[in-house]
């Protein structure tokens, strides 16, 4: 649970501790029992260790792409917001008060739709995700408005190349979102559902 909020490597070395202590002990339980119905249910339990631990780590693993996903769309983002600045300020000093307006409009835009990114990242909830995926749609109309009002052609690159990292900052959001919904469906079928059965188990043993 640690780990699936600060997601650290303390958080992993704690639980590889704590995971080897009870395999620990289950490997005791199993050495001294005599009971045969019990040592079938020590093997069961023991199993059901084994597939926590292997769960848990494909949960390791989708947190380190999600990582990379994350570090993608913030370089993604901060690239656009630059660049929208850039118009801005090219606006601002020939006088191109439409196309001032307008870039600040998308750079308003934009900003809502990285928050709501954030959001997402604390929450992994669909509707959130959903939320941004549509703000970033939302963008596409506001950059062709930009783009329209430019008064100089060669500004007109600048525009393209944030529609071209829009692009890419949609679908690497896209797959940030199936990589947490497959994340969250890991915890739900398995961790949440193994944990407390081999805790009864152990009990009822």
């Amino acid at each position: 649970k640690d780990f699936l909020i600060n997601g650290t490597e303390n958080d992993t070395k704690h639980y590889k501790e704590f995971l080897e202590k009870s395999k620990g002990f289950m490997t005791t339980a199993q050495q001294s029992v005599g009971n045969p119905e019990l040592g079938q249910q020590l093997k069961a339990a023991a199993d059901k260790i084994d597939q926590f631990d292997a769960t848990f780590g494909k949960i390791v693993a989708i947190k380190g792409e999600r990582d990379k996903l994350v570090a993608n769309l913030d370089r993604l983002g901060l690239s656009m917001e630059q660049t929208l600045t850039e118009i801005m300020d090219k606006a601002a000093k020939t006088g191109a008060t439409h196309t001032g307006y307008t870039a600040g409009l998308t750079i308003r835009s934009l900003l809502i739709g990285r928050l709501h990114a954030s959001r997402f990242l604390d929450t992994g909830l669909p509707a959130d995700a959903e939320q941004v995926l549509t703000d970033l749609t939302e963008l596409e109309p506001a950059l062709k408005d930009l783009k329209g009002s430019l008064l100089r052609v060669e500004w007109q690159a600048l525009v393209e190349d944030i529609t071209k990292n829009l692009g890419e900052y949609q679908a690497a959001f896209t797959v940030l979102a199936a990589k947490t919904k497959e994340r969250n469906g890991l915890v739900a079928t398995s961790l949440d559902k193994l944990g407390p059965e081999i805790i009864e188990s152990a009990d009822k043993i």
